[in-house]
């Protein structure tokens, strides 16, 4: 065991020494989500999860905006930095809140691999855009449910045809 420690610890610190300069020069642009999480239907309050994944070095700043004022810092709440194994973190802020037609939220994030920090945007739905939405989907499926058979029929009877034939004159 003592001589497996000492090969790793060799071969590690060797490695470590030829590519710390590289990995400290790296920059790694994050890849940045927001989802909103189900809603607590009586209280009618929305978790909105900005996720940002991917990201080196380590020093990041993630802020919640509505409206373009700051939230409240109270109602934001981080998890801890995540380690992805492929010397990447990754960091989920969620922001619990009332969300409502208008509003417009912005997850900003500031990392040493943007020149200026970056955001992206999140408006809710209103209740007539989601029921337009599903609206459509229903009569999709509808449609399907009735083209599939339609079109089974239309093929079977296809491969029945037979062709007309001229009579043939008898000969008597």
């Amino acid at each position: 065991l003592e001589q497996k420690r000492a090969e790793v610890d060799a071969f590690c610190r060797h490695n470590y020494g030829i590519h710390e300069p590289f990995a400290r020069a790296r920059l790694v642009q994050p890849k940045m989500s927001i989802t909103p999480a189900e809603h607590d239907s009586s209280s009618q309050k929305t978790v909105l999860i900005c996720d940002v994944a991917g990201f080196w070095p380590s020093g990041i700043n993630v802020t919640w905006f509505r409206n373009g004022k700051e939230e409240d810092k109270a109602r934001v709440m981080t998890t801890a930095l995540i380690r992805n194994g492929d010397w990447t973190f990754q960091i989920q802020v969620m922001l619990e809140t009332k969300a409502e037609r208008g509003d417009v939220y912005a997850c900003r994030v500031e990392h040493p691999s943007f020149p200026t920090p970056a955001s992206i945007q999140w408006e809710p739905q209103s209740d007539s855009a989601r029921s337009k939405m599903w609206t459509g989907i229903a009569g999709l499926l509808l449609g399907l449910v009735f083209l599939a058979p339609g079109l089974i029929l239309f093929l079977k009877n296809k491969k029945g045809d037979v062709l007309p034939q001229t009579p043939v004159a008898l000969m008597s």
